[in-house]
């Protein structure tokens, strides 16, 4: 899981990172993160599958899933410069 072996990488590079996965791979992200070290890596999970959605259904999950992921970001963020 490609997403996962790159969030790795810049978190270590201290670049904060929220992994995006589906459900269907959400096992997956989190088995791969933790073999590589960083089990408490942040995930945010999207709703699956896309396929057959139309465009606005698409807009909608990328606006729910939007606030999720700016959150994340800015807690982590937060978080170092509280180190």
């Amino acid at each position: 899981m490609w997403s996962v072996h790159d969030s790795v990488t810049l978190e270590r590079r201290g670049i904060p990172t929220v992994t995006l996965s589906t459900q269907r791979f959400e096992q997956l992200a989190h088995v791969t993160a933790s073999g590589k070290g960083m089990p408490d890596l942040c995930h945010v999970i999207l709703p699956f599958p896309f396929e057959g959605l139309s465009d606005a259904e698409l807009r909608g999950i990328g606006r729910a899933f939007a606030a999720p992921v700016a959150r994340a970001l800015v807690a982590k963020q937060q978080a170092s410069y509280a180190r």
